[in-house]
């Protein structure tokens, strides 16, 4: 029984450090992203971000933060589904709205048509 334990305590200890490790290298990867975008590489700040979130999703690290309920400002339904699918509650999403002139006008159309995001 004690073997188990001991097992078990290792098993876990390996398994935070593991988590740990792939917080730094997340952080090292917006740090990278960050900084192409400062030099004006877009193309490769996206590649870092998106390398950052898929080591470690934000989801993550909003239940590090003792966080499962979440109030979410957004209209963008994939986002939604993401929190929830991480097993966040979303106790309450509040759109993001505003009187828009062309071309932000036509940019949120297709927004709502090609992406359904939630707007009116």
């Amino acid at each position: 029984m004690r073997a188990a334990a001991i097992l078990l305590a290792v098993a876990v200890a390996g398994t935070a450090a593991r988590a740990d490790d792939r917080k730094e290298q997340a952080k090292k990867d917006v740090a990278a992203g960050l900084a192409a975008q400062a030099a004006g590489h877009y193309d490769e700040a996206i590649a870092d971000y998106k390398k950052a979130y898929d080591t470690v999703p934000h989801p993550e690290i909003l239940f590090d933060l003792g966080l499962c309920k979440v109030r979410v400002l957004s209209n963008n339904p994939k986002k939604l589904q993401a929190l929830e699918e991480a097993g966040l509650q979303i106790v309450e999403r509040v759109p993001i709205e505003v009187e828009a002139e062309e071309p932000a006008a036509h940019y949120l159309l297709t927004k709502k048509e090609k992406l359904g995001h939630l707007l009116s």
